[in-house]
């Protein structure tokens, strides 16, 4: 069994207002105060329009939820992931009111932070608390969906690591995804041997030129961070990277007792893997379908055209 993090405490400022705006109809769980308010951007509205048997048109039945709700379908989509653990920032008690303790057949908790401490903050947390699991357990970014099983993919991970005879305990499954050799610039893209699976490191927003380039049936392509990863022993993984200090600075970050831009480097998850990767303790597997970030409204709409052919679309609780 897997279970997940989902990281999902943005404020979404590239974001329309209107579709982060909390109307009473669609958040009958929250106080009262809120709505009308702009909410967090794990709140914000996503439509998937069908027509039953043609295109889309006047006809069609839409189906609404929150860009939250449409990637934890993803997680409710895998029978074999059963808990996840929400960690929340902006509006983290506005989204522990809407969801509640279940999504489906997930169990939800849940860690706020009061300021931003990283996007390492739930593993140290975790990990301060005494709290770690050591069990294959999902790290999510909120704002990206994937066409992925994510099951499936954590077991060609984990054959591959045994076949090269891999330290499973530290092993992390990277989730890659493909993107035009043109436009990698824009993302984080992995030195990934696709033969073997290692990742031998990471580049962070580099020239496309810099990037890795794989040939396929529609043009090179380039592997890239998808925002989604398997951590396979999070305790022991955690024992043998986490630093103390990154520990301390996460802590210190969410009770406001240090300046964020100052440790910023320091407590990203792109850090830790860097090191995991440097020691040779990380592979990739490739999704194979689609795949995007939800930064921007244009993405968004791009993605609401897309989320009805999605195998997890069916995986949205009626709510």
């Amino acid at each position: 069994m897997l279970s997940s993090i989902v990281l999902a405490g943005g404020k979404g400022t590239r974001l329309a207002d209107a579709r982060k705006r909390l109307d009473r109809d669609a958040f009958r769980h929250l106080p009262a105060e809120a709505w009308g308010a702009v909410g967090p951007k794990a709140l914000a509205r996503m439509t998937a329009t069908e027509a039953a048997g043609g295109p889309v048109g006047p006809a069609a039945t839409a189906t609404t939820g929150t860009m939250i709700e449409w990637h934890l379908a993803m997680h409710a989509a895998d029978a074999d992931i059963e808990r996840v653990t929400m960690a929340l920032g902006f509006g983290g008690e506005l989204v522990r009111a809407h969801l509640g303790s279940r999504f489906g057949a997930l169990e939800l908790d849940y860690l706020i932070e009061r300021h931003p401490a990283g996007t390492v903050a739930p593993l140290a947390r975790l990990a301060a608390d005494g709290r770690l699991p050591d069990g294959p357990t999902v790290y999510a970014n909120g704002d990206n969906l994937m066409e992925v099983a994510l099951s499936d993919r954590y077991h060609e991970g984990m054959a591959l690591a045994e076949r090269a005879g891999m330290n499973l305990d530290l092993l992390v499954v990277d989730l890659a995804a493909m993107v035009p050799w043109e436009e990698s610039e824009a993302y984080g893209t992995l030195d990934w041997d696709p033969e073997s699976g290692r990742v031998a490191g990471f580049r962070e927003k580099a020239p496309f030129t810099d990037n890795p380039k794989i040939d396929s049936e529609n043009g090179p392509v380039t592997p890239i961070n998808s925002g989604l990863s398997i951590i396979n022993n999070p305790r022991a993984l955690c024992a043998a990277y986490l630093a103390d200090s990154v520990v301390e600075a996460s802590l210190r970050l969410e009770a406001g007792e240090l300046a964020y831009a100052s440790h910023e480097s320091q407590v990203k998850y792109e850090t830790l893997y860097e090191q995991v990767a440097a020691e040779g303790n990380m592979l990739a597997v490739a999704s194979g379908g689609y795949w995007t970030d939800l930064g921007t409204e244009q993405k968004i709409e791009e993605a609401e055209r897309r989320l009805t052919s999605l195998p997890f679309a069916n995986s949205l609780p009626q709510r």
